[in-house]
């Protein structure tokens, strides 16, 4: 296993998304703005065949399923992919390269050795997978300081996708209670942002400006996500946003008691809106510590220590 990863003479590749709509457009954005930030190259590219002729045989290449139409396999440079499975086309000729890894989102029955520096990640060596929740795209040095928010706020900004499936693996239900329950107490839901009207969506700035200014800023997830225990990337952005922890999904694992968890979503908000700004401050400023270890620089660190067999 190559261990002479360093940042120094790293050279990353994200191929694919980078003018195209879809959800893991943020994610590929998240790392490229955290790599760039730590003086690491990284060449973010289109799906197409004129793209291999940015790869080099000590690049770190990043893909995903959604835009591999043309992703360039190979001889020398290290895979890491999002999605793609081994019998596909694309899988068949990652699996003859032979430095392949893999990344899938975490949940409860993510396999693996866990992390040994302490996140909720695990890595399955046999077929060399990390499970990891994305985090924050947010560096430690910008989260935001704990607001000192009004009682009285009137409003609450959903920045993101309403959305369910035929297997009802969406929010749009759970949303729905939650809009009602705000309605309750005199505070308007409102969704704004997502990438359907730009290829960017809401930039991150603008993101956190929205989550501070909502009474609650809370992270609501379907039955699907809180069943599979599925972390939102809301949840991460809402606390380097300077905004507590608040969800009916069960994230203790990576919040412990600075999280306000109630599985009914009527009752989170009774909760939450019971809550003083003085423990919001305190729950704010402890989640933000356990946090840490969820920044894009530290999920890339992760994956660098599964390259580097250092798990």
């Amino acid at each position: 296993m190559n261990k002479n990863f360093g940042i120094s003479n790293l050279h990353v590749v994200l191929w694919g998304l980078k003018h195209k709509r879809d959800s893991f457009r943020f994610i590929f954005q998240g790392f490229y703005d955290a790599l760039l930030k730590e003086g690491i190259t990284v060449s973010w590219v289109e799906d197409s065949p004129k793209s291999e002729e940015v790869i080099r045989k000590d690049s770190i290449v990043i893909g995903v399923d959604v835009a591999s139409k043309h992703f360039a396999v190979i001889s020398g440079p290290t895979y890491v992919t999002l999605n793609i499975q081994p019998e596909s086309e694309t899988g068949q000729k990652l699996s003859k390269q032979g430095n392949w890894f893999k990344i899938q989102e975490f949940t409860n029955r993510s396999p693996g050795e866990l992390d040994s520096e302490g996140s909720i990640a695990r890595f399955k060596l046999e077929n060399r997978t990390l499970y990891m929740p994305w985090g924050t795209p947010v560096s430690v040095d910008e989260f935001k300081k704990p607001l000192n928010l009004s009682l009285d706020v009137t409003k609450e900004y959903w920045v993101g996708a309403i959305w369910n499936d035929a297997l009802n693996q969406g929010n749009t239900e759970a949303i729905e209670t939650y809009r009602q329950a705000l309605t309750d107490y005199g505070v308007r839901f409102k969704r704004i942002g997502g990438s359907r009207w730009r290829v960017g969506g809401l930039s991150e700035e603008q993101n956190a400006i929205k989550v501070r200014e909502s009474r609650l800023g809370a992270a609501i997830v379907g039955n699907w996500q809180k069943d599979n225990q599925y972390y939102p990337c809301r949840i991460f952005k809402a606390v380097s946003a300077g905004v507590p922890a608040t969800s009916n999904l069960d994230a203790h694992p990576v919040f412990q008691d600075s999280l306000l968890y109630q599985d009914d979503i009527t009752k989170l908000v009774q909760h939450a809106m019971a809550e003083s700004t003085n423990d919001r401050i305190e729950r704010t400023l402890s989640a933000q510590k356990l946090i840490k270890r969820y920044t894009y620089k530290a999920s890339f660190e992760r994956i660098l220590r599964m390259i580097n067999a250092d798990w």
